[in-house]
């Protein structure tokens, strides 16, 4: 038990570092929500092996083991230590405080026990209701109930929990597959210039490059794909120049659905090992006489031209594993 308890710990507390590095912070929804649940389920192992939660020292420790495996690769996480200790320490202590709440909620419900006893499904609506609103740890809840012997509708919690998991994918769906993390105006463009960004490197070292993830908010846009050697100063200027060209050729956007397969003879490219679905979108980059200049499957949204795009910049580059690079941008 104990070394699922380390392992669980170890694994959640690294890919909440990446997650920060990355500019995620704790949050009730999408790409926050997923870094919480990080950071609690590896506070719950803490807990479990009698660690205190509430001291700074054992995050520091768990940074500094992850800056020292990654940073080499991974710089993010180095520049990002005092914010990766700081957000653990928060995350920790509002877990206690759920944790607090939840024994407080349950010793007054208890103490209030019906005469007939307790409804099996009105427990488990409970034991959910205040996981979703105070982020009372749900094994808590379970322990507690377990040492009052009140018994509680596993079939029925399990089908609450699968519904919320459900409508929380449903409504991020779209958004984690198009790189988004939010749709406004800004991103809208940065999400038009990741395609030109995708075709400029392409064009410049060849089809073998693919596109292997990308991450778009107001803030801060990346692109990441495959590539062993590291890009000079002077193909990251054409880069930027190719780019400018095209969004300054005024080049119409034209959305269109179809089925895989029609997609595909049309020789339109996707993200790497990425399933779509029957019916896919398929968005062309193209002049005033049809001529195609980029074709690509996505699901968020576009500009109409490419005038509307701006100023295209890249900020900086990176290597992020064997093989792998990362250019971050943004428009001015």
């Amino acid at each position: 038990m104990n070394k699922n308890h380390n392992y669980i710990i170890s694994d959640h507390i690294r890919a909440a570092c990446f997650l920060i590095g990355d500019g995620v912070k704790p949050a009730g929804k999408q790409q926050g929500y997923v870094l919480r649940r990080l950071i609690r389920r590896s506070l719950s192992s803490s807990l479990a092996l009698g660690i205190d939660i509430s001291n700074l020292q054992y995050f520091i420790d768990l940074v500094d083991s992850v800056i020292g495996i990654y940073s080499s690769v991974y710089d993010e996480i180095g520049n990002s230590k005092e914010l990766i200790v700081s957000i653990f320490i928060q995350e920790s202590q509002k877990y206690l405080k759920a944790i607090s709440i939840g024994e407080k909620e349950w010793q007054k419900a208890i103490g209030q026990k019906p005469v007939d006893g307790f409804n099996e499904e009105l427990v488990s609506e409970k034991i959910f209701d205040m996981y979703q609103s105070h982020g009372v740890p749900m094994e808590l809840s379970e322990d507690i109930l377990e040492k009052n012997a009140i018994a509680f509708d596993e079939i029925k919690l399990d089908e609450l929990i699968h519904n919320h998991q459900n409508m929380s994918q449903e409504a991020s769906k779209s958004q984690f597959k198009s790189g988004l993390g939010e749709q406004n105006e800004k991103t809208t463009r940065l999400h038009t210039a990741t395609h030109l960004l995708h075709k400029a490197l392409r064009d410049m070292f060849g089809e073998n490059i693919r596109q292997m993830g990308s991450a778009i908010t107001s803030e801060k846009a990346r692109f990441d794909f495959t590539k062993d050697d590291r890009i000079s100063e002077e193909d990251i200027t054409k880069i930027q120049q190719k780019i400018q060209i095209t969004i300054d050729q005024y080049l119409t956007v034209d959305k269109r659905e179809m089925t895989e397969k029609e997609a595909r003879e049309l020789g339109a490219i996707g993200l790497f090992g990425e399933k779509y679905g029957e019916i896919v979108t398929v968005y062309s980059i193209q002049d005033n006489e049809g001529n195609i200049f980029s074709q690509e499957f996505c699901g968020g949204p576009h500009v109409k031209n490419t005038q509307e795009i701006g100023k295209f910049i890249i900020l900086r580059q990176k290597s992020v594993g064997q093989g792998l690079k990362r250019l971050e941008f943004d428009l001015i």
